[in-house]
């Protein structure tokens, strides 16, 4: 399955001519849109959470939480 494909299954939006070379997406791919005409070179990876992950379990402070849209 070409990543474009693959992008698009998983949730990602993808505009009109555009091309993604990657499969780094993060677990919540549902936040990241890719307009038009735009070029996404192998190797990205696409961030939304602020990966505190290990401090929120180790203070138990889960408002640390944070995501956003790409």
């Amino acid at each position: 399955m070409p990543p474009i494909a693959y992008a698009r299954m998983i949730g990602v939006k993808g505009g009109e001519d555009c091309w993604i070379s990657t499969r780094n997406f993060s677990t919540e791919s549902n936040l990241v849109e890719i307009g038009n005409h735009v070029r996404i070179a192998g190797g990205t990876t696409f961030f939304t959470h602020g990966g505190i992950t290990m401090l929120r379990k180790y203070y138990d402070y889960p408002q640390l939480d944070r995501f956003g849209k790409i």
